[in-house]
């Protein structure tokens, strides 16, 4: 069961870095029309996200009649589209890493907990894939915009009300994910950093959403969120060739 569930968790996590650099490769990572910026954007895609008036949209995206505006619109929705495939990928990989953490830990007479913590990764899994899924349709109606005039806020208020969705629930699962790994760490000293990575990803992007002018930290904690994913990846791939050994 361990074996078979590492190797899964192990695919997922494959599937979510493949889909990460077919991202790049296709819409790469633009620049904000507006560099530098109040809010200290060197991404686009994450100002975009996190657009909360029109003002932001146009100083994310550029003016639409542009080569400048094109080109950035033209690379949100390459990568939004990829990303109707990535949010499945990295909600499965979420929910995969629970099921596989959480599942060793029955073993030491923690059933009924890890059965709820299990429970909740998967819970959690599927609000983040709900929050991408109708974030997305807002980011696709609004690369379509033409001028200032024509945008409707009714979409922009969907918008922020569906990142802070996708975005505070990948936070927990972070959070949740990390306490997971920190209460396992006594049989192996390797989960305290990667707990750490968790814990800090999910610390600073909340951080990011609450604190004025920390908004750019998004990007470093979806960074760092990355590379717990990375790790966790790389442990599941290394389990998955193991026979009866603890994690």
């Amino acid at each position: 069961m361990h074996t078979t569930m590492a190797k899964v968790t192990f695919a997922a996590g494959i599937g979510v870095f493949v889909l990460i650099v077919l991202m790049a490769l296709v819409g790469g990572n633009p620049r904000p029309a507006v560099l530098p910026n109040e809010h200290g954007y060197t991404s686009a895609m994450y100002w975009f996200e996190r657009v909360e008036s029109v003002d932001d949209l146009f100083s994310a995206l550029g003016q639409p009649n542009t080569e400048e505006g094109m080109r950035i619109r033209h690379a949100m929705d390459c990568i939004n589209k990829i990303d109707f495939a990535f949010m499945f990928a990295y909600s499965i990989f979420f929910a995969c890493l629970y099921v596989f953490f959480a599942s060793r830990r029955k073993h030491e007479g923690r059933r009924n907990i890890m059965n709820l913590v299990i429970a909740a990764g998967i819970i959690v899994s599927c609000l983040m894939l709900l929050g991408d899924i109708f974030e997305n349709i807002q980011l696709l109606k609004l690369t379509k915009v033409s001028s200032e005039a024509e945008v409707d806020v009714s979409v922009i208020a969907l918008l922020m009300f569906f990142t802070r969705l996708k975005w505070f629930t990948l936070f927990f699962a972070s959070i949740g994910f990390a306490v997971v790994c920190a209460s396992g760490a006594s049989r192996n000293r390797w989960w305290y950093p990667l707990a750490l990575v968790y814990a800090t990803s999910a610390i600073i992007g909340f951080a990011s959403f609450f604190i004025p002018g920390f908004e750019s930290a998004l990007e470093l904690s979806a960074n760092l969120m990355g590379a717990g994913w990375l790790i966790s990846t790389i442990h599941a791939g290394y389990m998955s060739l193991k026979k009866n050994s603890g994690a």
